[in-house]
């Protein structure tokens, strides 16, 4: 199944905040909901958006609230096309989906199966969501568990279909230059299923380490989205996170081409610091 060319905006972790300064991140966000329209407007070719997850901040904390996801969720409702939410570290899935976009709207958090996969079809491409952050209460998992089974529910996914996929989850499932950014459990073994299905893979785009980043091994093309928050420093051995000094808010435009090649250009623009 050959299908179109297909193009969509992958960006994440907006970490929009409960408290002190909520009104300026759901404004940062509103702002990129206007741009996304902007452009659809303009006649810029969007099939679908794609948030990878972390929408809301601390959301996972004990005595947490819903307010900051619903808040969230309703700038998300503004886009005049079709969108996709992932669940992130920093999320609580009862929260998004206690608040999921309103039936025969535009917007959706992929209901998962029991392995933690959830598929759509758009144009003759599939998209397979992945919940890599299974809740287990306690402390957040800021690294991420894709299970045995996740694996084999996303290799069947694959197996099931002749045509052109792509894959979305919050983690990057590979080791980082950076020595801070820990990986997620099942990482590799994800990445051996998905390299033994490379040639109908467009790729991996993930979210969660704030900073635009292109891998490519065997064959898989891990791309990360820079954050809608701050952006983070990635530098070979970097043993500790730390904030970029001149801090960037931005998002991808993937193009998904009928004879499987992937193009992301990075867009960027100034924000303040956080």
């Amino acid at each position: 199944m050959r299908g179109r060319t297909l193009h969509f905006i992958h960006l994440s972790d907006s970490h929009v905040r409960s408290a002190e300064g909520r009104d300026a991140d759901l404004g940062r966000l509103g702002g990129v909901v206007e741009r996304i329209g902007a452009l659809h407007a303009d006649g810029v070719p969007i099939d679908f958006v794609v948030h990878g997850g972390d929408l809301a901040d601390a959301a996972d904390a004990p005595g947490a609230s819903a307010e900051a996801t619903a808040d969230a969720l309703t700038v998300l409702e503004r886009l005049p096309l079709r969108w996709f939410l992932l669940n992130g570290n920093h999320d609580r899935r009862a929260f998004l989906e206690a608040n999921a976009p309103r039936r025969g709207g535009l917007g959706e958090v992929p209901c998962v199966d029991t392995a933690g996969v959830a598929v759509r079809e758009i144009g003759g491409v599939r998209l397979v969501f992945v919940d890599a952050n299974p809740e287990r209460g306690g402390a957040e998992d800021v690294a991420g568990v894709i299970s045995a089974a996740t694996v084999a529910g996303i290799t069947r996914c694959l197996d099931a279909w002749e045509g052109r996929a792509a894959l979305f989850l919050h983690y990057p499932p590979l080791p980082q230059e950076a020595l801070w950014p820990a990986s997620p459990t099942g990482g590799e073994a994800l990445h051996e299923a998905l390299a033994a299905r490379a040639a109908g893979l467009h790729g991996v785009f993930v979210g969660h380490n704030h900073r635009s980043t292109h891998h490519l091994r065997d064959g898989v093309l891990y791309v990360t989205a820079p954050a809608l928050s701050r952006q983070f420093l990635l530098w070979p051995g970097q043993a500790v996170h730390a904030l970029d000094e001149a801090p960037l808010a931005g998002l991808h435009y993937v193009t998904l081409e009928a004879d499987g090649t992937t193009r992301v250009q990075h867009h960027a623009w100034r924000e303040r610091a956080i």
